[in-house]
């Protein structure tokens, strides 16, 4: 009876150590198929802080240099209630980017992998060089880091 019991329990713990690997994949599709359907208070929500913190501050240097009058924290509500900044940001950003690169045209697979870090690597049909995406686990849940992955080479273009 312990035998079975010890057996069983194994058996659990082991599932749920393979479903969690793969909770950092499954909410870096969800960002892409949630910026796909338009639902931009996902996409935010679906976001590390770092991006959401550096997301803001873009658009509220770009609002200052526009001469509009309104403050960080007020871009910052904006965002998480997905009023006209926020689907301005994201309807742009849609014009340049196709999710469905990312859903139907790449070949995904894990990559590193810590205990609040990891790797997804989206390699698009045809390309030598692959995109690596950086997750990371805020307080347990996984987040994409957006410009963690693609900010970087934005400075350098």
């Amino acid at each position: 009876m312990k035998t079975s019991l010890l057996i069983l329990l194994l058996v659990f713990v082991s599932f749920f150590a393979v479903a969690s690997e793969y909770d950092a994949l499954e909410s870096c599709e969800y960002f892409f198929i949630s910026l796909k359907k338009r639902d931009y208070v996902k996409v935010w929500d679906s976001l590390s802080k770092e991006s959401q913190k550096k997301i803001v501050n873009e658009v509220s240097s770009a609002v200052k240099k526009a001469d509009e009058n309104i403050d960080t924290p007020s871009v910052k509500k904006d965002f998480e209630s997905c009023s006209v900044l926020c689907q301005s940001y994201w309807n742009s950003f849609l014009e340049r980017f196709n999710p469905d690169y990312a859903l139907n045209d790449s070949e995904w697979s894990l990559g590193e992998q810590e205990k609040d870090y990891a790797e997804i690597i989206l390699r698009y049909k045809g390309s030598s060089d692959p995109s690596v995406m950086k997750m990371y686990r805020e307080k347990g849940v996984w987040r994409f880091g957006l410009t963690e992955t693609f900010w970087t080479r934005k400075y350098f273009m």
